[in-house]
């Protein structure tokens, strides 16, 4: 905590950039000039959106697959019977509702702006941290999935 303290206070959040500096414009940018920024903006931008779309290519792929797979059931389920369809449904809200809880979203937001930012060790602190707590909430989760059975009937 103390090396926190410590630190420059006068910089950019995990980023470590100066924000004193005066020519932070042109490191970001690479030119001062309006139209150079202009150029270099759209640059970026258009380099960003290309990585972006790259990373989220295989998300985008899993939920729609995970779409496909819960149409199929449904249609299926819906030939079966009324009250299979019924019963899945309500399967589903209760499982989902509660595996909820073992999502870990604060895991990839707060370890990948600790690696982003190259401190590795604050990185394993979260990592660390996001277990524990996702480990302490297994339990009753999986307390809740053993009793769906008697709960929903």
């Amino acid at each position: 905590m103390e090396n926190i303290e410590s630190e420059n206070q006068n910089t950019i959040p995990l980023l470590g950039i100066d924000a004193e500096r005066e020519d932070i414009d042109n490191d970001i940018y690479g030119s001062a000039t309006n139209e150079g920024k202009s150029e270099a903006w759209i640059s970026c931008f258009s380099s960003e959106l290309q990585t972006i779309i790259t990373l989220a290519f295989g998300i985008i792929v899993s939920r729609g697959s995970w779409v496909v797979i819960k149409s199929t059931d449904t249609a299926l389920l819906g030939h079966v019977s009324a009250e299979a369809l019924a019963a899945s449904s309500i399967s589903d809200l209760w499982t989902m509702s509660t595996g909820v809880f073992l999502n870990g979203g604060v895991l990839g937001v707060f370890v990948g702006q600790a690696i982003g930012a190259g401190n590795k060790s604050l990185a394993s602190t979260w990592f660390s941290v996001s277990m524990f707590v996702l480990g302490l909430l297994t339990f009753p989760v999986m307390a809740l999935w053993w009793l769906t059975g008697p709960v929903l009937v």
